[in-house]
């Protein structure tokens, strides 16, 4: 209909508009903070800028919910002073009538959001931390899309991916490439993990090939120290925090931890945050519709952006508030994900139906 049609071009553009003046800021603000890095190792301004751009997808998909919120409030409300909302309710069109289908194209574009926060925004967040750290580590280190790479001397170190584990860094899938002085291959260390100690490295469930003049003798070794003064904060840089990994890779690590009895608390908080990502971004816009109507129809712009900011922010720390009470009791994420979102979804519910 015209009117739905109405009702989601004011809704959509004043989303768009809040999410791009949001990303503005964000993207300023992160770039002015590397200007400060710029002159560490090989570290240049063309490279903060491009680190910057690659972080732009992530920064997207985050301020999403909060520029759904305020879009919400200032896009029905923006109906207001051209006398469109007056009319379409003359019309029939009850308050939960406008909201449900002002909520439906943020739906929508949440789905896309969804989707850009499980490709491009992992694959960038992986190539902004490819060019800081190569440049910053005098490319000791650097990370791409075959995982971590790090240099000591002659020996190369390569894992398919890291996590901060028990306060330490430890790497997964590791591979140990040592050569000679004139560059020939001397041996392959293969490790199921690699965790950083005092003073090296030590790899577990290892499996070691020396290439000898005749022959490649294979090794097998429940656990082998790698003595190194590599910087294991390089390595840590590399590494993808799990807010920022597609669902797929939290998958891996969750398997990966639990079927070693390793605590995979963090990575399943980040899966399930993930998963309830559209439903999070839908309460926030509906709790804030409701307020596009009876005093905002005077308050003007201003008002429906304060209104909008304050609802998005209490629904970020009163969601991390509830999630972080079920952690500390052990209790199920995916409850602590879906009860905030549900029951601000219910409060707006309840409060459009008792003015219908």
């Amino acid at each position: 209909m015209r009117a739905d049609r109405l009702v989601a071009r004011h809704v959509l553009g004043a989303s768009l508009l809040a999410l791009t003046v949001f990303l503005g800021i964000d993207a300023l603000s992160a770039f002015v903070r590397e200007i400060d890095e710029i002159g560490n190792g090989h570290y240049t301004l063309t490279m903060a800028i491009t680190y910057v751009a690659y972080t732009i997808p992530r920064r997207i998909y985050e301020l999403f919910p909060m520029a759904a919120a305020i879009g919400g409030a200032m896009g029905l409300g923006g109906l207001a002073p051209t006398s469109e909302l007056t009319a379409l309710r003359a019309a029939g069109w009850s308050k939960l009538r406008l909201c449900v289908g002002a909520a439906l194209p943020l739906l929508l574009l949440a789905g896309a959001m969804f989707a850009l926060g499980e490709t491009l925004a992992p694959w960038g967040e992986r190539a902004a931390q490819g060019v800081a750290i190569g440049a910053k580590s005098q490319d000791l280190v650097t990370s791409n899309s075959s995982g971590v790479w790090a240099r000591d001397g002659s020996d190369l170190l390569n894992a398919r991916r890291g996590a901060f584990i028990g306060g330490a860094v430890e790497l997964i899938d590791a591979r140990l490439f040592r050569f000679d002085e004139r560059g020939r291959l001397q041996s392959i260390t293969r490790a199921e993990k690699a965790r950083h100690e005092p003073g090296g490295w030590r790899f577990s469930k290892v499996r070691r090939f020396r290439f000898e003049a005749e022959a490649v003798v294979p090794e097998t070794q429940p656990e082998w120290r790698w003595e190194v003064a590599l910087d294991p904060a390089l390595i840590a840089m590399s590494v993808v925090r799990p807010r920022y990994q597609a669902m797929v890779e939290l998958r891996d690590h969750i398997g990966y931890l639990e079927r070693n009895g390793l605590d995979s608390q963090q990575f399943r908080s980040a899966f399930w945050a993930r998963l309830f990502y559209p439903l999070s971004v839908l309460a926030t816009a509906l709790l804030a519709m409701p307020f596009a109507f009876s005093a905002l129809r005077s308050g003007g712009f201003g008002k429906r952006l304060f209104v909008g900011l304050i609802i998005s922010i209490g629904f970020y720390y009163l969601q991390n508030a509830v999630v972080t009470s079920v952690e500390l009791a052990d209790g199920p994420l995916p409850l602590a994900y879906a009860l905030t979102p549900l029951a601000a979804l219910a409060v707006a519910w309840a409060w459009l139906r008792r003015s219908f």
